[in-house]
């Protein structure tokens, strides 16, 4: 039997909120419960926007009562939570939560619940599989953004000082050029809609290929020594 369940944003920009009413009502269809945007908190889930500090607090504040609390951002500590959406928004992230909550809401416990040890260390696995094979990449600007662009953001000419000299994380942009990471990620987010961001993936060197160069300076020493021995 189907039951009506609903959801709260919080935290959300209009174009955020509007996108997800929409696609609430289009995937309440491959749901068991039907979904709709409530008003009140007291509504079957909440969503907060988790990359403001506004809103990490809230999130913990909800969930120490017992609130089912979905993280709605890019933070780091987004990705460690069973209810999590990335942005931007996509349909098969939201899905996946609205159906987790059901899961909640039927059995008592999430999918990764910690009895449940096979599932559980794979999706450990899976996780930190994805920390290391998927970083965030490297950004940087190809040129100088137009002035109406810059102005709509403040303090985006010291994040555009930083990204004309260095390819790095918009997380490490941010702190750079002292900034909040969302003012920096929205404003980098608009560049690449006008192509004016050139992207670029971090290479990570593993542990065996930093033994690997310190053995092959240890030989090179060695040789130099026997070489001047040598001479000697």
């Amino acid at each position: 039997m189907h039951a009506n369940k609903t959801i709260h944003l919080r935290g959300l920009e209009k174009k955020d909120q509007m996108v997800f009413s929409s696609l609430l009502s289009l995937l309440s269809l491959k749901t068991t419960d039907e979904w709709t945007i409530g008003l009140q908190e007291n509504s079957d889930a909440i969503v907060v926007d988790f990359d403001l500090e506004e809103g990490q607090r809230l999130a913990n504040s909800l969930e120490r009562t017992g609130k089912k609390v979905i993280l709605y951002g890019n933070h780091p500590r987004c990705r460690q939570h069973p209810l999590w959406l990335g942005k931007p928004l996509r349909a098969t992230d939201m899905l996946r939560c609205l159906k987790e909550i059901e899961t909640i809401s039927t059995t008592g416990k999430t999918h990764a619940d910690p009895d449940d040890q096979s599932h559980n260390q794979s999706h450990n696995q899976s996780h930190d599989k994805s920390i290391y094979q998927q970083p965030a990449p490297a950004v940087r600007l190809k040129r100088w953004p137009d002035r109406e662009l810059c102005r709509a953001y403040p303090g985006a000419i010291r994040l555009c000082a930083v990204l004309m000299k260095h390819s790095v994380t918009v997380e490490k942009a941010a702190l750079m050029a002292g900034l909040p990471y969302q003012r920096a990620a929205d404003f980098v987010a608009k560049c690449k809609e006008r192509n004016y961001i050139e992207e670029k993936p971090i290479e990570i060197i593993g542990i065996h290929q930093t033994v690997n160069s310190n053995n092959q300076k240890t030989k090179l020493f060695d040789r130099l020594r026997h070489k001047f021995r040598a001479r000697a």
